[in-house]
């Protein structure tokens, strides 16, 4: 892994609560991260930011994609999901 995707993913596992081991109880496992990004986007137009939150980490945490978990630290800290 990148050693910047690396740093996003620990701070957006640290702004979200989540961490890597953790992924699995919260359902990321199941599908892959464009899945979780799809549902992610939904639920913060639909005001959902706990919602919006977890999945668009869980997105972050699947993808080799800087610019997910960039999109996944910003959504969480402007909708004060920490």
């Amino acid at each position: 892994m990148h050693p910047r995707l690396l740093l996003l993913t620990v701070a957006l596992a640290a702004a979200t609560g989540l961490a890597p081991a953790q992924a699995g109880a919260t359902g990321c496992a199941g599908a892959d991260a464009g899945h979780h990004l799809n549902l992610g986007e939904l639920a913060l137009k639909r005001g959902s930011w706990p919602v919006a939150s977890q999945s668009l980490a869980c997105a972050a945490l699947l993808s080799t994609d800087a610019g997910i978990a960039e999109r996944a630290t910003r959504a969480s800290f402007d909708h004060g999901q920490f």
